[in-house]
């Protein structure tokens, strides 16, 4: 257990109606009992269009609707990929910092097929950059108290999540001869380096918002880049920000749905590490369930039943001791009854499932 000095502001629970990027919130999920907070998410490129320069109107507008529903906020402020603005990477290049680039290989992105080059996650001039806008940002919010959590994110490529290009949905582009690892190596990654981008990343988020709990989501890398172990770079920042800050460190999945194994995980994996990271852990949803023909959340694919799918992956995250989740606005709007079960479920905040919970293998 952490020391009472290092326990921090609470962390949220609940149903966080998760909202399309700089889209408003509806008033059917403004209104709804079952949904405890609200998720809003907007890029770098649109609070930051220039240098220095910030329009924090989407932001402002959706927290006061918030504050006016009687609803808790989580925003986050997508610094990653399409998100990154075209002056701080023209800043990047001119600084001679190295890029990556990669092609979105996700029939479910917007941006499928897109190519993407940006500049390394350890580079200067990028992490200089976002600290500014972190400040910024911190500047702006930390004392509002709609405001519940915040998130932060060093290692996305695409958007907010984790997301090291290393083949499928992130698809790195290396030049003919080369491996998608050596082109990593050429640039000059390192696990330090890694380590070194997180932990600058985190500490200018605590710092910039002093009285919010900070997430931060997860992942692993390919051991061919990381031989000390796929999951070693996550572990290490959100145990170093720990040590510092206690359980306002967030660890976050943003990939929730019926597909993960019933705790405890097998060891090693991907599910093991936020497992292994409660019970200061949240997240969201891969994908809606509600109109979705694919069953992207399903565990058997298609054909599948939307409101059993999102209650199994309710009951998965309750399992993993998520104190939130973030549902896409869909399924809040589609599946009302599932929402109000996951609103009492997942304001319980306990580390194993109640007495008489499903458990689907």
């Amino acid at each position: 257990m952490l020391p009472n000095a290092l326990a921090g502001p609470p962390i949220p629970n609940g149903v966080f109606a998760l909202i399309k990027g700089s889209a408003p919130t509806g008033s059917s999920v403004l209104s709804n009992p079952d949904v405890d907070g609200i998720s809003l998410r907007t890029g770098w490129e649109h609070v930051e269009p220039s240098d220095g320069s910030y329009d924090w109107s989407y932001l402002d507008a959706e927290i006061a609707k918030a504050k006016n529903a009687g609803k808790k906020v989580l925003i986050r402020v997508i610094d990653s990929g399409t998100n990154i603005p075209a002056w701080v990477i023209a800043e990047s290049k001119a600084a001679g910092e190295p890029t990556f680039s990669f092609k979105i290989s996700d029939p479910y992105a917007s941006h499928n097929g897109k190519v993407i080059t940006q500049p390394v996650f350890w580079a200067p001039t990028l992490l200089a950059n976002k600290a500014k806008l972190m400040a910024a940002f911190g500047a702006r919010y930390n004392a509002n108290p709609t405001v519940a959590i915040v998130t932060c994110q060093f290692a996305g490529a695409r958007d907010d999540d984790w997301g090291v290009p290393a083949g499928t949905v992130l698809d790195d582009i290396a030049p003919s001869g080369s491996t998608k690892s050596s082109r990593w190596l050429d640039a000059g990654w390192t696990t330090q380096k890694m380590v070194n981008a997180g932990n600058q990343v985190v500490a200018n988020a605590m710092a910039a918002f002093p009285d919010k709990p900070i997430g931060m989501a997860i992942g692993s890398t390919s051991t061919k880049l990381t031989p000390e172990g796929q999951n070693y770079i996550a572990q290490t920042v959100i145990n170093t920000a720990r040590a510092k800050w206690g359980n306002r460190m967030v660890a976050t999945h943003n990939s929730m749905s019926e597909k993960p194994p019933v705790p405890p995980p097998p060891a090693g994996g991907y599910w093991s590490t936020i497992y292994n990271m409660r019970p200061s852990v949240g997240g969201q949803m891969l994908w809606w369930s509600y109109g979705d023909s694919t069953c992207r959340n399903a565990a058997g694919g298609a054909p599948c039943d939307a409101a059993t799918v999102l209650t199994h992956s309710v009951e998965r995250a309750h399992q993993y001791g998520w104190n939130y989740l973030e549902i896409y606005a869909a399924d809040v709007v589609g599946l009302p009854s599932v929402i109000h079960y996951a609103h009492g479920l997942l304001a319980q905040a306990t580390l194993s499932p109640p007495q008489g919970l499903r458990v689907v293998p």
